[in-house]
């Protein structure tokens, strides 16, 4: 038996006993761990908070050879975000960004630049654009699980895209305009959406978080990742079926799914 400690976000949560919970976390050191935190519910009014979705801790846990699911002996807050837990919306975004880690990764695949990229896009939710940081964390998480689609070049010619181009979410990328015929479900992509993608992608996070973007083109990337994330993914996320509720969209993101 093995005693760890790590930084860890909460991913989820359930019931595992009258008062205990198995935890998700996403940590800086081991990735993605399940973990029972015992008698936790029996001291839910000093220990309840900290294991809420989102929350920031550094945790101590026993890790058992060959069990995959650890013991949580000690629970320290790093930050609970109010600034976020005050705000319908941010609440949203926030689940989202977590539910959508918890879908995405494996158990204990340590992957460090996940683990920031989640805390960096937390923190930065509290204070700026909620759809902006949205968008940012969705490409930045496809590029670090190896998902990312192909953009620039035509997916199944491999032309340049120059003029109209529609995105194909079961083929992975753009068509060029002489190609549209490859997938008629295929939908219209923007310019500065092919650009803002491939922008962001290749920059380090100080330099996109400044990123100023057009209510047209921050609609038309919110349509074609969610449809991409939809395809991979399969099912519907419940976080990002409240946030479309809230903001209005849930008919749209309903039909994909029909």
């Amino acid at each position: 038996m093995m005693i760890r400690k790590t930084e860890a976000i909460v991913l989820r949560s359930r019931d595992f006993s009258e008062s205990s919970l198995v935890v998700s976390f996403y940590t800086r050191d081991l990735g993605k761990i399940n973990g029972l935190a015992k008698g936790i519910k029996s001291r839910r009014k000093k220990y309840g908070g900290y294991l809420q979705p989102f929350t920031h801790n550094d945790i101590v846990f026993y890790q058992k050879i060959h069990v995959g699911l650890c013991t949580v002996s000690q629970c320290n807050l790093r930050d609970f975000f109010p600034a976020i837990r005050e705000d319908l919306e941010k609440t949203a975004y926030a689940s989202y960004f977590v539910e959508l880690i918890d879908k995405t990764t494996p158990v204990q695949d340590e992957n460090i630049e996940i683990f920031n990229l989640l805390l960096r896009s937390l923190t930065l939710l509290s204070t700026e654009d909620a759809k902006k940081i949205c968008r940012i964390f969705e490409i930045k998480l496809l590029d670090l699980l190896g998902l990312m689609p192909t953009i620039t070049n035509c997916i199944h010619c491999g032309s340049m895209i120059r003029g109209k181009a529609r995105f194909s979410a079961s083929l992975g990328g753009t068509l060029c305009q002489k190609c549209f015929y490859k997938d008629y479900k295929s939908t219209p992509i923007l310019k500065g959406a092919i650009a803002t993608i491939t922008y962001i992608s290749k920059q380090g996070y100080n330099q996109i978080s400044r990123l100023r973007l057009t209510s047209a083109v921050e609609e038309n990337l919110r349509e074609v990742l969610n449809l991409f994330l939809g395809f991979h993914l399969g099912s519907q996320l419940k976080s990002l079926e409240f946030l479309e509720k809230i903001n209005g969209n849930f008919l749209t993101y309903s039909r994909r799914f029909v």
